[in-house]
C-alpha cells in the first residue's frame, strides 16, 4: 500500500476512477462529470491510500481565498475524507491528514466540514469548532423589482461557461466573510446539487442560485464580477407570496432588519489557523464553497 497524490493520481485512469467510485459510494458525490468538464484543477489535490490498483482511502485539499474582515485569507479546505469500509480501523485518514497538512506552505489556516460521526476526529489534529450563523428577513421589508432572469442549464457548454466566468471573476458577497478564488467548487454545486436553482441577468451581469419552498425564499448565492447593492439583487427573486427569505451566506449590514440565529446542524465547522488570522465565530460560511 502506497500514497498516491495529486496529478500521479488525477491523470492515472484505473486510479481516478477507483476514486470517482469511492467518492460515489461513501458520500453519493458524482465526481466525473465536474472533471470531464474541466473544472477539476490543480486548485483541488487529493492525497490517497492505494491498495492493489484501487484508491482505499483519500484526504482532499481544495485551495482557496476567503475574504474576512475586508481582508484576503490564504485557506485550504480539507473534504472528501474517506476510507473504504474493507480498510477502516487502520489509521489511514491520520496519515493522510498528517500528509496534507504538511504538504501546503504559507497557510493562514486550513478548514473543514465534518459530519456527527468524526466530531472528536479533527480537534487531534489542532482543528477548533466554530458555531455558525443563520440569517433571515422579512419579506415586508423588501421590495420586488420587475427584472427577467433567465434560467441556465449545466447541460449546456456556454451556461456552464458564463457561470465559471463570474465565478471566477467575482467579487466578495461580503465583507465580514465570503469566498473567492473558488470557481472550481461553486461549478461542483452547480452541476449536481443547484443544478436546477440558477438563473441569469444580462444587465447586472450576475447568477442567482435560490429556491423558493411554499413562502419562504432561500437565496443560495448571487454571483457577479461588480458589486451589487444586496437588498436589490434579492429583490429581483421575489415575488408576492415570500414572506420570509434565508441567506446561505453571511451579509453585511443591511437596509433593512435582518434576525439572526445559530445554526443548528448535526456536523460542524472545524478551524486550524496557522497565522494570526481569526476565523470569526457566529457568521455563515457560503453554501457554494463547501467541499
Amino acid at each position: 500500500m502506497q500514497i498516491v497524490s495529486e496529478e500521479a493520481l488525477r491523470n492515472d485512469k484505473v486510479l481516478v476512477e477507483s476514486f470517482y467510485a469511492l467518492a460515489e459510494d461513501t458520500f453519493g458525490l458524482q465526481f466525473k462529470a465536474w472533471a470531464d468538464a474541466g473544472f477539476w484543477t490543480s486548485s483541488y489535490k487529493c492525497f490517497a491510500f492505494v491498495d492493489d490498483g484501487k484508491v482505499v482511502a483519500n484526504v482532499s485539499g481544495s485551495t482557496v481565498t476567503l475574504f474576512i474582515d475586508g481582508k484576503n485569507v490564504k485557506a485550504v479546505q480539507i473534504g472528501t475524507v474517506m476510507t473504504h469500509p474493507s480498510y477502516r480501523g487502520r489509521g489511514l485518514s491520520r496519515q493522510l491528514m498528517h500528509t496534507l497538512l504538511g504538504h501546503y506552505d504559507e497557510v493562514d489556516l486550513f478548514y473543514l466540514f465534518a459530519n456527527s460521526t468524526v466530531l472528536d476526529f479533527y480537534p487531534k489534529f489542532g482543528f477548533e469548532k466554530r458555531v455558525q450563523a443563520t440569517y433571515a428577513i422579512d419579506a415586508n421589508y423588501l421590495p420586488i423589482l420587475p427584472i427577467e432572469l433567465q434560467k441556465l442549464s449545466m447541460d449546456h457548454s456556454a451556461d456552464r461557461a458564463l457561470l465559471y466566468r463570474l465565478a471566477k471573476k467575482r467579487v466578495p458577497i461580503s465583507d465580514a466573510l465570503a469566498v473567492i478564488q473558488s470557481e472550481d467548487l461553486v461549478l461542483f454545486h452547480a452541476l449536481y446539487q443547484y443544478a436546477d436553482d440558477l438563473y441569469y441577468n444580462e444587465k447586472l451581469d450576475a447568477a442567482f442560485l435560490y429556491q423558493i419552498d411554499g413562502d419562504v425564499l432561500t437565496i443560495i448565492d448571487i454571483i457577479s464580477p461588480k458589486r451589487l447593492d444586496l437588498i436589490e439583487a434579492i429583490s429581483c427573486c421575489m415575488d408576492a407570496s415570500i414572506k420570509q427569505v434565508r441567506l446561505c451566506f453571511t451579509p453585511d449590514d443591511l437596509s433593512v432588519p435582518v434576525t439572526k440565529g445559530i445554526l443548528e446542524d448535526d456536523g460542524a465547522l472545524f478551524v486550524r489557523v496557522e497565522t494570526d488570522i481569526n476565523y470569526p465565530d457566529k457568521v455563515l460560511y457560503p453554501f457554494t464553497s463547501i467541499a
